[in-house]
C-alpha cells in the first residue's frame, strides 16, 4: 500500500505536466491542419478552370458577324466618284475560335478600287480571309460611277439662330469669315451645288458682340472636297432704346416752294426703336426728314396727303412710327397773282 507521502508526490507531478500544456494550446493545436490562406486557393483554381475553358472554346469552331470598313483606293485626281460605296461590308464568317479572334480585334480594311468598274466584296474578302470560311456578304457587289472632276466657289449658308434677352437684338446681319468656299466633285454634283450651310448652332442669351467657330455641314463628304471645314461667326447685339423726333414736312417739286404750298400741321411726330449707341446722332441727324411730293398734292381728291419718311442713312432705326397719318394741305395765294 502506498504512502500518503508518494500519493502527494504523484499529484504534484500530473499537475506540473497539465500547466505544461494548457487546454487552448491543445486546441489550437487540433485545428492545425487546416489551410491559412483557402481564398487564394479557390480563386486559382477558378482562374485555372476559365483559362482552361477559354483555351479549349478557341479550339471549337464559331461564327460570327461582323463589319469591314472600306477604302476608296486608286482614284485618278482628274475624276470623282457619284456615288460612294459602303461605309461597311457585313461580312458572316465561321472558323476557329482563336482565328476569329484575331479578326474581330483586327478587322481587316476593304479595299475599293476606282480604277475598276464593279467590285467584287466576296472575291474580296475571300483573299482577306483565307484562313476562315466566308458564309455570306453584304453587298457583294459595287458599281463604280465616275466623272470628270470640276472645281468652284459658292457662298456659305449661315444655319445660325441667336437668341437675345428683352430689349436687345442684333445689330445688322450675321456675318461669316469668309463667306466662300471652294468645292471640287463631280461635275453633276458641282453643278447642282448653290451654297454649302453651316452646321445649325442656337446661341442663347447673346448681350453683345458674338465671335464663334462653327463647322461646316458635312452632307456630301467623301463625293466633294472642300477647301476648309470650318468658319468664324461673327455677330452685332446692342440694347435698344426708344427715340422720338418732331420733324419737318417738305414739299419738293412746289414752282414756288415751300411758301406755295402749306401742309396743316407743318411737321409730324417720329417715334423709333434705336442702338443706345446710336441715339444721339438720330437726335441730330441733318438728313432725317419727311416729304410730300407736289405731284401727289396736285393729283389727290380727298384733301389729306401721307407724308414720306427719309430716314438718316447708317443708322439702324427700328419699329418707326409718326402721327399724324396724314396731312392736309392748301395753296398761299400771293400778291403776284
Amino acid at each position: 500500500m502506498a504512502s500518503p507521502s508518494t500519493s502527494s508526490s504523484r499529484g504534484n507531478a500530473l499537475r506540473r505536466i497539465r500547466n505544461a500544456f494548457p487546454r487552448k494550446k491543445r486546441r489550437d493545436a487540433s485545428h492545425s491542419y487546416e489551410p491559412r490562406h483557402r481564398g487564394l486557393v479557390i480563386t486559382l483554381c477558378i482562374l485555372i478552370s476559365v483559362l482552361l475553358w477559354f483555351i479549349f472554346s478557341m479550339q471549337e469552331t464559331h461564327t460570327i458577324l461582323l463589319e469591314l470598313p472600306t477604302e476608296i483606293r486608286n482614284l485618278p485626281p482628274d475624276e470623282a466618284l457619284t456615288t460612294l460605296p459602303p461605309r461597311t461590308v457585313r461580312v458572316q464568317v465561321q472558323g476557329e475560335g482563336i482565328q476569329l479572334l484575331r479578326i474581330y480585334y483586327n478587322r481587316p480594311v476593304i479595299p475599293v478600287d476606282a480604277g475598276s468598274e464593279e467590285i467584287s466584296f466576296e472575291d474580296v474578302v475571300a483573299e482577306l480571309m483565307s484562313n476562315v470560311q466566308v458564309e455570306s456578304v453584304i453587298p457583294r457587289t459595287f458599281v463604280v460611277r465616275k466623272e470628270p472632276r470640276v472645281s468652284r466657289t459658292v457662298p456659305i449658308e449661315p444655319r445660325i439662330e441667336i437668341r437675345t434677352p428683352p430689349a436687345y437684338d442684333l445689330l445688322g446681319p450675321v456675318r461669316l469669315r469668309p463667306d466662300s468656299v471652294a468645292v471640287s466633285g463631280a461635275a453633276s454634283i458641282i453643278e447642282e451645288l448653290r451654297a454649302w450651310p453651316t452646321e445649325h448652332r442656337v446661341f442663347e442669351n447673346v448681350r453683345d458682340t458674338l465671335r464663334a467657330v462653327v463647322a461646316l455641314a458635312d452632307t456630301l463628304t467623301g463625293l466633294v472636297l472642300r477647301e476648309f471645314n470650318e468658319v468664324t461667326v461673327e455677330a452685332i447685339v446692342e440694347e435698344f432704346t426708344e427715340g422720338e423726333r418732331v420733324i419737318r414736312v417738305l414739299v419738293p417739286g412746289a414752282p414756288l416752294g415751300e411758301e406755295f404750298v402749306q401742309l396743316s400741321p407743318p411737321s409730324i411726330r417720329v417715334r423709333y426703336l434705336v442702338p443706345l449707341s446710336q441715339y444721339d446722332a438720330a437726335r441730330e441727324a441733318e438728313d432725317f426728314f419727311a416729304t410730300v411730293p407736289y405731284d401727289e398734292i396736285r393729283s389727290d381728291t380727298t384733301g389729306r396727303v401721307r407724308p414720306r419718311l427719309h430716314l438718316p442713312e447708317g443708322l439702324d432705326l427700328r419699329e418707326v412710327t409718326f402721327t399724324p397719318l396724314t396731312l392736309h394741305y392748301f395753296n398761299v395765294l400771293t400778291d403776284d397773282r
